[in-house]
This record gives C-alpha cells, structure tokens and sequence, in this order.
C-alpha cells in the first residue's frame, strides 16, 4: 500500500512542478518533463524498499521531486529558480526540526556547504548563484560529515562528464556547463548508499 501511495504521490508532485515551471520562464519539454516524472517515481520506489515510511523519508522524497526538475531547468537554461530553492530550503528546515537530535550535524552541513559553495563561486565565478543556495539545502539534508564525499562525487562526475562533451565537440573549451545537475546527481548517489 505505500508502494501506491508513494509512486502516485510522485506523480502527482511531478505533475505539479512541470505545470508551475511551464508557467514560468524556464519550462521544459514534454521529454524531460515525462523523464523527470520517471525517474521521481524510480527513485521514490527505491527509496521507500530500502526505508520505512517516515516523514524523513517523504521530505527526501519531496526534495528529490524538486531536485529532479532543477535538473532538466538548468541543464537547459543554466538556472536554478529561486522558487525552487526555497521549497528545498523548506523541506530541509523541516527535516533538520524532525531530527532535532542530530540537528546541529545537519545545520553545520548547510553552514559548510554555504561556505565551500560560496568560496567557490566568489574566486571562481563558475558557478551560479542558485548553485550555492541550493548546496545549504543539499548539505542540511546530508549533514557536515558527507561535505568531501559529496564534493568529490560533484566535481569527479562533472569533470568526467564535461572531458566527455568536450571530445564530442557538443561543447568548446570556453563553453558554459550547468554544474547544478551534477550537484543532483551526487546528492541522488549519496543517498542511495
């Protein structure tokens, strides 16, 4: 029962944000909307097989539905919306308060996400602002003991991904890359071990 429950609460969620985005100025196609929409439901299943029903378990689920049109958003417009940061944001206040007692590992990994992220777009300039909002969010759900590993897996997976583009020529040398799906994609890893 909470199979259903979950894989249509993913849908339902899914649909929900493909019709705000779309009404927006970075809505995205029918493919990546139905893409997102699968991948929401794939991932809630496994999320819900490897944890019981909790509210943590539908916050990271939430966060996941957000996380995954950020995705296919700034992959397409390099832009991670404010709208959407923000209810990231929410839902890790939230899970931060279900966990109140581990919340100071939770409030430290936002902190130390905020300051890495931060550095790194200050003396860089790589990165987009909505990146490092998003990273507080990511890190309050991951907690200040997963910050190297999860750097690693962003910047490794980015890296290996943005070799690969460069050797199919689909980008050049001085080519802008979205670095928020690779954020995605390492917050997704991290949480499914």
């Amino acid at each position: 029962m909470t199979i259903i429950f979950m894989t249509l609460l993913s849908i339902l969620t899914q649909i929900g944000l493909n019709q705000y985005s779309s009404k927006k100025d970075f809505k995205i196609d029918r493919n990546s909307q139905i893409y997102a929409g699968l991948l929401n439901a794939i991932v809630w299943i496994v999320f819900v097989f490897k944890h019981p029903y909790s509210l943590n378990l539908l916050l990271v689920c939430l966060a996941f539905s957000i996380l995954s049109s950020i995705f296919f958003i700034d992959l397409k417009y390099h832009i991670i919306p404010n709208e959407y940061n923000l209810a990231l944001f929410i839902l890790a206040v939230v899970f931060v308060l279900n966990n109140s007692q581990y919340w100071a590992v939770f409030v430290k990994g936002g902190l130390y996400f905020l300051l890495v992220f931060g550095l790194i777009f200050v003396l860089t300039k790589q990165l987009g602002l909505g990146d490092v909002k998003m990273s507080v969010s990511l890190g309050m759900f991951l907690g200040s003991g997963l910050l190297l590993n999860y750097l690693l897996v962003t910047f490794l997976t980015g890296a290996c991904v943005s070799i690969l583009l460069l050797l199919l020529k689909k980008k050049k040398l001085k080519g802008h890359i979205a670095f928020g799906p690779y954020m995605v994609l390492a917050f997704f890893y991290l949480l499914l071990n």
